[in-house]
């Protein structure tokens, strides 16, 4: 794991947020053909009121995984992507953490 994924991870264990949910009724175009599916979604945020701390998570996101941030309040950050949300809850120390997640 380069240093930028931990930093990533730590940020988000510490002040941040990964949440899944079912989108109903989702959109799919498969081979022209329109589909109505449920959806799985998955997030990840981060919120803190430091600019420096918010530009960093945001940099190291576009660096690492090339995903564009996007900007839900002046202090919060949020964007759709399983790999990312896959990646870090695979990481031990989540796994080990005494936060409590759901499965």
């Amino acid at each position: 794991m380069k240093p930028e994924e931990a930093r990533i991870a730590a940020h988000v264990c510490s002040d941040g947020c990964m949440i899944t949910y079912v989108e109903k009724e989702s959109l799919q175009i498969v081979n022209g053909r329109r589909y109505h599916r449920n959806r799985r979604r998955y997030e990840v945020g981060y919120c803190n009121t430091n600019k420096k701390l918010l530009e960093e998570f945001s940099k190291d996101i576009l660096d690492i995984y090339k995903i564009t941030v996007r900007r839900r309040k002046s202090t919060d950050l949020i964007f759709k992507s399983k790999r990312v949300y896959s990646r870090i809850k695979e990481a031990w120390w989540w796994k080990h953490s005494r936060l409590v997640h759901r499965k």
